[in-house]
């Protein structure tokens, strides 16, 4: 009932409910804020390690719509490689552009253009990754706070 009151409650409302569906482990990811308990919930049910997303969650979303056909690929390496684009305190958008560079080839590499039915829910997932990972609403923002981390150590 309260989980439709405003925008910033209802994402809260989905996050809370995915974690209760799903066993979330923070430790060991690569992908997604690492900043806050919020950050770390958001990043795990929003922006997994690899496609298809491995979780609970996503195991009984996606169910039926083929994907268990798609092998397993890996978006870790791209996610590394934005951790240290923030590193190395480079522009937040572009390394939030080669971010999002980065997934799409891994996602054209791994399914070849003869699997489009992989290779196009690949893409469509990762571009959804994308805004979720540049989501920014008052104090929710969990790449900004990720970026503000990296140049301070």
């Amino acid at each position: 009932m309260y989980c439709f009151l405003s925008e910033k409650i209802s994402v809260f409302c989905f996050i809370f409910h995915a974690a209760l569906w799903s066993s979330l482990s923070f430790s060991g990811t690569d992908c997604g804020s690492k900043e806050g308990f919020m950050n770390q919930l958001a990043s795990t049910v929003v922006i997994p390690d690899f496609f298809p997303p491995e979780s609970e969650l996503y195991t009984r979303l996606i169910e039926g719509v083929g994907l268990d056909q798609c092998s397993s690929l890996s978006l870790s390496r791209a996610c590394q490689d934005h951790d240290q684009c923030y590193d190395e305190q480079r522009d937040k958008e572009f390394c939030d552009d080669k971010l999002l560079e980065d997934w799409t080839q891994i996602c054209e590499e791994g399914y070849p253009a003869w699997d489009p039915y992989c290779r196009f829910s690949c893409i469509f997932m990762v571009k959804i990754m994308s805004r979720a990972q540049r989501y920014a609403h008052g104090d929710f923002c969990p790449s900004c706070k990720a970026y503000e981390f990296s140049k301070r150590s």
